[in-house]
């Protein structure tokens, strides 16, 4: 429902309400990972095995509309569960984000989870030349490498379950390395104003 807000155009706080509420639903899966330590254990570390995307997304939100503490330590506890998995256990995109929202974080790790995807978001943090230009090259390919997800193409769904394709992460990105992003303004995938959506 949040990125279907977006989507359509909603006010700063009513997309607020609605990650505020995204976030609130995962004190469940919070609750029952604590009760159920086998829950998260799941994937073998091959390719994809699903959730990475919303990882990036969950943290992107944290990020970009600067969350109060109590938000952030929700998405932080459900992301030490799912990192109880030994295949999930490291991801440097990932930790990146968690420093920038003050966090200790993890040892510094090159490592990433969807290499495929990602790395050249990642780049941004290692190579400072040209960062605008490598935040373009990301989102060129962006949508196309998203194929393994569940809702990739859900535009052509008879169900009407398309939301919207936004890669919030790489505003986020652009908002800790201060990367002028301009150039991205009418991309179809960029969440370009989503910085400015601050309560």
């Amino acid at each position: 429902m949040a990125i279907a807000s977006y989507s359509s155009g909603s006010s700063v706080n009513e997309f607020v309400e609605y990650v505020d509420g995204a976030i609130e639903a995962l004190k469940y899966f919070v609750e029952f990972g604590q009760q159920d330590p086998d829950y998260f254990l799941y994937g073998d570390g091959g390719g994809y095995s699903g959730g990475f995307d919303m990882w990036y997304r969950l943290l992107a939100w944290c990020v970009l509309f600067e969350l109060p503490r109590e938000k952030t330590d929700i998405v932080l506890d459900y992301l030490v569960l799912q990192m109880r998995n030994p295949h999930h256990a490291t991801d440097a995109l990932a930790n990146k984000m968690i420093k920038a929202l003050g966090y200790p974080g993890q040892d510094d790790t090159d490592h990433l989870l969807w290499p495929d995807a990602y790395e050249p978001l990642y780049r941004c943090f290692k190579v400072e030349a040209y960062r605008d230009r490598q935040l373009e090259a990301f989102m060129k390919t962006w949508y196309r490498k998203m194929g393994d997800t569940y809702w990739f193409n859900n535009h052509k769904s008879r169900h009407n379950t398309y939301f919207g394709y936004w890669c919030f992460e790489a505003a986020a990105v652009a908002k800790i390395l201060n990367i002028d992003d301009s150039n991205l303004r009418e991309h179809p995938n960029y969440a370009y104003d989503a910085s400015a959506l601050i309560p």
